[in-house]
């Protein structure tokens, strides 16, 4: 069981044991979960927090030991912390029900409670919804705007020096699960970008987005440089094409793409981060 002061550590995947969840096996430096023989990616983030409430032995994890565990205290709304949470719930009630559950206490954080080994029952339901081996991990898709983030200048009003925001990257209509792909590579990019001196903040926190262009929203919320860009899947692979702009000159500074198979949508993230 972690004491207090630990569960603010941040954790480290590839030092972390694995360890079992009734008949789910959790392999944290791979980030995986296995579940009646079949593995289950997840996003990096979804698999930190799994970490943290679990290690905490059925004990409460406060949404700010969270932050501090798994985002190493970046700034983020609730929607960063939801979507994971959403994720886990999924596999605890649809491909393992009775492994786990999570439960949420209210003005505190989360618990996760493990479940009886020999009542799990495991329904590996993603083989008929292949899109889940690509996006496991990744989040529901009506936060969208929550994947925006802006350098922490934005937050206190003033003039950002080479701050750059993530703007949401733009996906085909009603395609779901790339908007869910879309939504935690913005979170990936900006966690990234939290390590460097163009810290990263989500821009939520600065209030609802103003339905502007990339350039003039990157401006309004104290950023020099604006990075946006599309995700579409082209048969079973995920394309994406990611760009840097000069939001005061207008300029395109630096253009890529990248494509994967959609069940390395983990690795393609890392990538492009």
């Amino acid at each position: 069981m972690a004491e207090i002061g630990e569960r603010t550590v941040p954790i480290d995947l590839g030092n972390e044991p694995d360890f079992a969840l009734g008949v789910v096996r959790v392999h944290p430096s791979t980030a995986e979960v296995s579940a009646g023989g079949e593995p289950i990616r997840l996003q990096r983030r979804v698999m930190q927090v799994l970490v943290a409430l679990s290690r905490t032995g059925g004990e409460a994890v406060t949404r700010d030991q969270l932050v501090a565990s798994c985002w190493g205290g970046l700034a983020i709304g609730d929607d960063a912390i939801n979507r994971c949470i959403g994720r886990l719930r999924r596999i605890a009630e649809e491909e393992a029900p009775g492994a786990f559950v999570i439960e949420t206490l209210p003005r505190i954080g989360y618990r996760l409670r493990r479940g009886d080994s020999a009542a799990t029952k495991v329904t590996p339901r993603w083989r008929s919804i292949p899109w889940r081996i690509g996006f496991v991990g990744i989040l529901a898709a009506a936060v969208v705007a929550a994947g925006v983030w802006v350098s922490l200048a934005a937050l206190d009003s003033r003039p950002a020096v080479g701050g750059i925001a993530v703007m949401p990257f733009e996906t085909p209509p009603g395609d779901v699960p790339a908007r869910e792909f879309a939504a935690g590579l913005a979170d990936e990019v900006a966690s990234t970008l939290s390590k460097s001196e163009l810290v990263s903040v989500d821009a939520n926190t600065a209030g609802p987005l103003p339905r502007i262009g990339p350039d003039a929203l990157a401006l309004r919320l104290g950023a020099t440089y604006a990075l946006s860009g599309h995700v579409n899947k082209v048969g079973e692979s995920l394309a994406v094409t990611v760009t840097v702009d000069d939001a005061r000159r207008h300029e395109l500074l630096w253009s890529a793409d990248f494509s994967r198979d959609a069940a390395d949508a983990q690795w393609l993230e890392a990538e492009i981060a």
